[in-house]
């Protein structure tokens, strides 16, 4: 059975800079509830899951892999509680002549 629905996905991609270096920053949100905030702090931790038959494994392995690529990976609730917002941020790649 598929959940309902009727939200809406918005997808972002953009560059910003910090601390000196470039980073390409992708960006999915949606209308949904927003994630209680007890979750919020854990929901990157191996094994954490509040769905049925879930390992809890997928946010974190994503984390990790954001981490090994000295990138971020965040999540937020939108203000006003209408969704929730996650970003992930990487190093941008430069250009053979130095360039990004």
């Amino acid at each position: 059975m598929a959940p309902e629905g009727g939200g809406t996905l918005t997808f972002s991609l953009g560059t910003e800079r910090q601390g000196g270096k470039v980073y390409v920053r992708v960006r999915v949100a949606n209308t949904g509830p927003p994630v209680p905030e007890e979750n919020l702090e854990r929901i990157f931790d191996p094994f954490y899951t509040t769905k049925d038959g879930g390992t809890g494994l997928g946010l974190s392995i994503c984390s990790r892999i954001a981490d090994e690529h000295d990138g971020t990976l965040s999540v937020r609730n939108l203000p006003g509680g209408g969704g929730v917002e996650f970003s992930l941020a990487l190093p941008a790649a430069e250009a053979a002549d130095g360039g990004r």
